[in-house]
């Protein structure tokens, strides 16, 4: 077969392949976040670093949506942390750390399957100003044990988020265990929110199994922010609880509140 013919072959299956993207879209996002900081204290030499995520989590990531026609749409969700120091991805070895998901849409709502924030998480990202980084971010400030300080997101997660009505949504999630002989790992959460204008409110419920024993992390807590327009006021409170299996509940040990 001769260059040009293999060129003409291309571009046809280009032109004939154009219909089928019509009603799709990828969007490719980002945020490259690189800082230098200086640290001296008494009686030890001084100290020059680089480092990520001074203001925002450095990511990377491709997003798309594709119209199924009949009022249903699929969607993908691929995130991955980036180290601009280093060019390096996330610590835990997982490329898309920070989401992978796949979903269905329709007027019914949304079902989203895959590693994600879950429901009962969405306090810290929506009402802390920090998040969970920089000085004042949420894993520095909270009282969450260390073991328990991924619960952000979730691997096999099967969310379903309902229609907005009035401002008013249901997010709810399950994460499997994947385990034959123990729960650890298992995670059910919900979040209700309230988003009008320039009021939002949120109410949260979580617990995740840590351990094969069956002891429970579980987490409630309650969010609200108001937009004044030059000025946006927020706050929220989490409690933590760790309940052991045979015992019930334990003694309060955890909280966190902003």
């Amino acid at each position: 077969m001769t260059l040009n013919r293999k060129i003409a072959l291309a571009v046809l299956a280009t032109c004939s392949g154009s219909g089928a993207f019509a009603q799709s879209s990828v969007t490719l996002f980002g945020v490259v976040d690189v800082n230098t900081r200086y640290v001296k204290n008494s009686e030890l030499p001084s100290n020059i670093t680089m480092n990520n995520s001074g203001l925002s989590s450095g990511r990377f990531g491709f997003r798309g949506v594709e119209d199924l026609g009949g009022g249903l749409k699929a969607g993908f969700w691929l995130e991955s942390d980036v180290n601009a120091d280093t060019g390096t991805t996330s610590a835990t070895g997982k490329l898309f750390q920070r989401r992978s998901t796949v979903s269905l849409l329709s007027s019914m709502g949304e079902v989203r399957l895959g590693r994600d924030f879950t429901p009962a998480s969405q306090l810290v990202v929506r009402y802390d100003p920090f998040g969970v980084i920089g000085l004042a971010g949420s894993n520095v400030t909270s009282r969450v044990p260390a073991a328990f300080a991924s619960y952000y997101r979730h691997d096999n997660a099967v969310q379903y988020f309902t229609p907005v009505w009035s401002g008013l949504q249901l997010e709810t999630m399950y994460a499997l265990d994947e385990s034959a002989t123990t729960n650890a790992g298992r995670h059910m959460s919900a979040r209700l929110v309230y988003d009008n204008g320039p009021l939002s409110l949120s109410g949260v419920y979580g617990t995740t199994t840590v351990n094969a024993a069956g002891a429970k992390l579980k987490q409630t807590g309650l969010g609200a922010a108001y937009d004044f327009g030059m000025v946006r006021l927020m706050g929220f409170g989490v409690l933590h609880r760790l309940a052991l299996h045979a015992e019930g509940f334990g003694p309060l040990d955890e909280s966190s509140v902003r």
